[in-house]
């Protein structure tokens, strides 16, 4: 039985969700403003503004066209010649493809090259048929195994939040990162650097507050900067990190809990890379199987790594020895990971199966967890009945999930091609013994948008603080205000409706191998450069 068919009713269209008070889900019409919606209702002391980022348009690409008049006649040798050397082989052998085909004559040097044209594409097919991802454009990898819902046309392309101060750094489709106050609304600065293209990844460390972690499509870029200095002194300096050849795009970055060590993850190499920050030097924890690496996630405890590949397979690794744990078995990749607060559970959903499980450990040994993984949550579609009679299709594959650091609150979004790819779920957990997920409520926001990414802010003393990402580049704060434990807040349905969600059983339907040899990682330094000035704009 679906946990979504016990759960509140999302709000009708041309309302916006408000927030949880009270152990229910309120929402009030659109037209009302955000921080009068959510005073109105009396969610929280402690109100912020919607974020709007702007969808700014490029100047367009002018092409000028010459002076002069093209010759009359070039005749296809001569033509492929020129080509070759401006675009390569490929193109020039094209070209002469398609001149013969219009003059119907052919030579002897002329069936020799189409020939070897023939060749080549015989190869191209056979080389995009083992790795299917490498015929994709580097764009396309990266929206693939990227968190943000519809990740090549969205305005906001990541969403940071500082662990520690009032500050978001927002990724824009320009490249540009926006690094803004949330208490101030004109206090905010641009960051932007010609190594910064396509920016799929940011993380601020955990006990630094001047450092930001950015992953793109070339590279890994940590960018120096002073939040807590007024906007017309934000001093700032950064270093680029060099990857390892072949480490890009990065997919995916994870800080260690002390913020000294930052792993990186990229679709394109199936080893992780470790990079410690203070010396300068970066570390190759290599495995082969599997394919590329497409997310990683440090627990929250230090004491294991969680890396998802772009197989069915994925690993744990712990970080005391650095040896890892093989899952395998799986109906698909792994989509999206998290670990409870205590980092002892590491929950996740496949791809393509609308459903979450847990895998429980204790203690630093791997072999003192589980050895299969538990189903905790079933999300198929459902149908619920709204109060004004009105019949709402929810559940589906997830897309992105985030977990509160109080351990109590969980939030999904799906995917954009499911029945409420428009809608965020929000379901309470219990992490006392095993994991135990209960009802929720849903997260609707304005008319025509459509979730992108969700977030947890930090340090929230009236409960958790969802931060989500739009479609329309608005992003929102949504209080869920809740004083007791979750097993002292009132239900929003009666006790015995809550008896399906208490079947959480072992299945075997991801097993773990043997541990084999522990590996070690092999040190090398990739670079040693100093801090330096970049560009910066302040507005």
């Amino acid at each position: 039985m679906s946990i979504l068919s016990t759960c509140q009713a999302p709000p009708p269209e041309g309302w916006v969700s408000v927030g949880e008070y009270e152990a229910r889900f309120v929402a009030q019409p659109a037209n009302t403003s955000p921080v009068a919606r959510t005073r109105a209702q009396g969610l929280s002391r402690t109100v912020y503004p919607d974020i709007t980022v702007e969808c700014e348009e490029s100047g367009g690409h002018v092409i000028q066209e010459s002076l002069f008049l093209p010759p009359t006649q070039e005749y296809p040798w001569k033509k492929a010649w020129n080509t070759m050397w401006d675009d390569g082989l490929l193109p020039a052998l094209e070209g002469l493809e398609e001149d013969t085909n219009e003059s119907d004559h052919e030579g002897t040097a002329t069936r020799l090259a189409l020939g070897v044209l023939q060749y080549i594409r015989k190869a191209q097919s056979l080389y995009e048929y083992i790795w299917r991802d490498r015929k994709m454009t580097v764009m396309a990898v990266a929206g693939k195994y990227s968190h943000i819902n519809q990740w090549e046309q969205s305005i906001v392309r990541a969403m940071a939040l500082h662990p520690k101060l009032p500050y978001i750094a927002i990724a824009r489709q320009d490249d540009r990162i926006e690094v803004r106050s949330l208490n101030e609304a004109d206090h905010r600065v641009l960051l932007r650097d010609k190594k910064q293209v396509g920016v799929i990844c940011m993380q601020w460390a955990p006990h630094c507050d001047q450092l930001l972690a950015v992953g793109s499509t070339t590279s890994v870029l940590l960018w120096h900067l002073d939040p807590t200095a007024p906007c017309s002194r934000f001093l700032t300096t950064w270093v680029r990190v060099e990857c390892s050849p072949g480490h890009a795009p990065i997919s995916s970055l994870s800080w260690s809990p002390q913020g000294n060590f930052l792993v990186s993850a990229s679709p394109s190499d199936s080893n992780l890379v470790v990079w410690d920050i203070p010396m300068g030097v970066a570390t190759k924890v290599q495995r082969s199987k599997g394919g590329g690496v497409t997310d990683v996630c440090w627990s929250p405890d230090g004491g294991r790594v969680f890396a998802g590949c772009r197989t069915s397979l994925f690993r744990v690794w712990e970080t005391l020895k650095w040896s890892c744990e093989k899952w395998t078995n799986s109906t698909g990749r792994c989509k999206a990971a998290c670990w409870s607060p205590e980092g002892d559970l590491l929950l996740f959903a496949l791809e393509g199966d609308p459903s979450l499980y847990y895998i429980c450990f204790r203690g630093n040994d791997l072999a003192a967890g589980s050895t299969s993984a538990i189903k905790c949550a079933d999300l198929t579609p459902c149908t619920l009945l709204g109060e004004s009679g009105m019949e709402y299709l929810v559940g589906g594959c997830v897309q992105d999930m985030c977990w509160d650091c109080t351990g109590e609150r969980l939030a999904i979004i799906f995917t954009s091609d499911g029945p409420c790819g428009d809608l965020v779920v929000v379901l309470r957990t219990r992490t006392s013994h095993l994991l135990d997920i209960l009802p929720g409520g849903f997260i609707r926001g304005q008319e025509g948008e459509v979730p992108l990414t969700v977030s947890f802010k930090p340090g929230y003393i009236e409960g958790a603080l969802l931060v989500i990402v739009w479609s329309s580049g608005r992003i929102s704060f949504t209080p869920l205000c809740f004083q007791s434990p979750l097993s002292m807040a009132t239900p929003i349905f009666p006790p015995e409706q809550l008896t399906p969600l208490t079947s959480i059983q072992r299945t075997p339907r991801l097993t773990r191998p043997a541990l084999g040899v522990s590996v070690r990682a092999n040190h090398t330094p990739l670079y040693h450069t100093p801090l330096y000035s970049a560009e910066l704009n302040s507005h």
